[in-house]
């Protein structure tokens, strides 16, 4: 088996957090090429405006979340950078989009692109333009397993009593390379808090101004070693 955490500044230090099944989203990067026709500003009708055309599958691609999923289900769509243009006075030829997919459902991991390119095709082949999409294969969704999950659970709260054990409600829809060790082994995934509001740490993990209380350090040395140890006892010795 495998035990891993994440700080987390959203609960205080001393406290834990952790959940049964689903705790991290999966993810798939991908690219969108968009190809236009360079023009001079100054005759925009000799060029096809791929900033334009972008412009037009940006907005639509958000309706495959807003309109085409169900609310229940968690999916997030970002497009992350647009680049393309050379000029102020030119009419630009090429834009590049990037964004990446978020899901915790299979069939949608998989029916979602399909849709982003038909969105893409129908929206450049109405304005004589062309397209290429490329998507990348990311994390899948972390997983936890019960019997790995328990054993946290248990671990913990011998060291920092059941109360200062969290369970999560809901899953994260950040991604996980620890995912990989779930569909391998039994394995679980914590959260361990890392927030002192009376210190001033209180930033998000993604902020230049993300500190730890580094009291939490202990917390987490503490919880693996007797994951640890349990485990040997209650799972190896099996």
């Amino acid at each position: 088996g495998v035990i891993g955490l994440h700080m987390e500044e959203s609960i205080k230090a001393g406290c834990i957090g952790i959940k049964y099944g689903i705790m991290n989203a999966s993810s798939n990067p991908f690219e969108i090429t968009i190809k236009g026709k360079s023009s001079h500003g100054a005759y925009p009708h000799e060029g096809v405006d791929a900033i334009l055309i972008s412009a037009y599958v940006l907005t639509a691609l958000q309706s495959v979340v807003s309109r085409e999923t169900s609310p229940l289900n968690s999916v997030v769509l970002t497009i992350g950078t647009v680049n393309g243009g050379y000029a102020p006075n030119v009419i630009c030829d090429k834009v590049v989009l990037k964004g990446i997919l978020r899901t915790m459902d299979a069939g949608l991991r998989k029916s979602i692109p399909k849709r982003i390119v038909k969105i893409t095709d129908g929206i450049t082949k109405s304005m004589n333009a062309s397209f290429d999409f490329d998507m990348y294969e990311g994390y899948p969704c972390l997983i936890n397993d019960k019997g790995m999950t328990d054993l946290i659970i248990k671990s913990a709260a011998e060291q920092i009593t059941r109360e200062n054990v969290l369970m999560l409600e809901n899953p994260s829809m950040g991604v996980e390379d620890f995912a990989y060790f779930c569909y391998n082994v039994p394995s679980a995934f914590y959260r361990l808090g890392c927030r002192n509001e009376k210190k001033g740490i209180v930033n998000s993990a993604h902020s230049p101004l993300f500190d730890i209380d580094e009291d939490s350090i202990e917390i987490g040395m503490i919880t693996e070693c007797q994951a640890a140890v349990n485990f040997i006892f209650n799972f190896a010795s099996r």
